[in-house]
């Protein structure tokens, strides 16, 4: 008769326990390249495409501006979702144990509507209502902060990595300070923007690289390399 094997909750909670650990792990790989993917679109935005639109006024106008940021915008919402659609097999384990609500929020189909739903709005505010292409980016970022805080929470439930916290927060608060200075203070001066996100971009660079340099278990699982 073959000898029974009796699994003790206390191995359960092991088991599950470095599942969810090997999860969080991916998952913080995954946000890395959120970062990176990112902090490269606001470079060009805030940086790349104002020095451009300065130098050559009459040929870059609002019209090749919005597309230019459209265009790398869209590239980062590709690298974005790539990233963590590699992650998605591990989401059985948080549904077995938990909630995976992580999966549909950071989906192709969720992010690109958001894009989309941003873009079109964008467009029709140049459109209808107002030309400061300043205060529409500032507005997108907004909507993207209030996105990412809630998918950064949904993956992470039990403690969010200090990466995405110090990212996150520092955009919220530069671009909280930008709409206060150049909307209630009249602050024309491009010099402490460009400072403020400046420090930004350095801070999503590091945020990038410390995410991306947690190491996985030496066991692969199911080939998943984020």
């Amino acid at each position: 008769m073959a000898e029974e094997t009796v699994v003790t909750a206390r191995e359960v909670r092991a088991v599950a326990e470095a599942a969810l650990r090997l999860q969080e792990l991916l998952l913080r790989r995954a946000w890395g390249v959120f970062y990176a993917a990112w902090s490269g679109s606001m470079l060009v935005s805030i940086f790349v495409t104002p020095i451009v639109a300065a130098s050559f006024p009459s040929a870059f106008t609002i019209v090749p501006h919005v597309i230019v940021n459209m265009a790398v915008s869209g590239i980062a919402v590709v690298a974005t979702v790539t990233a963590f659609r590699r992650v998605r097999d591990t989401a059985e384990v948080r549904r077995a144990i938990g909630t995976a609500g992580w999966t549909r929020l950071l989906s192709y189909r969720a992010f690109a509507s958001l894009w989309a739903a941003v873009y079109a709005v964008v467009i029709l505010v140049l459109a209808f209502f107002i030309s400061d292409i300043v205060n529409v980016v500032l507005l997108v970022y907004a909507v993207m902060l209030l996105y990412a805080f809630y998918a950064l929470k949904l993956s992470f439930p039990r403690k969010l990595p200090i990466e995405g916290m110090v990212a996150l927060s520092s955009l919220a608060i530069v671009t909280a300070g930008t709409a206060t200075l150049r909307l209630i203070f009249a602050v024309d001066s491009t010099a402490p923007y460009a400072l403020a996100y400046g420090m930004v971009l350095l801070i999503w660079a590091a945020a990038s690289w410390n995410a991306r340099r947690q190491r996985l278990p030496g066991v692969a699982y199911g080939g998943i390399s984020p």
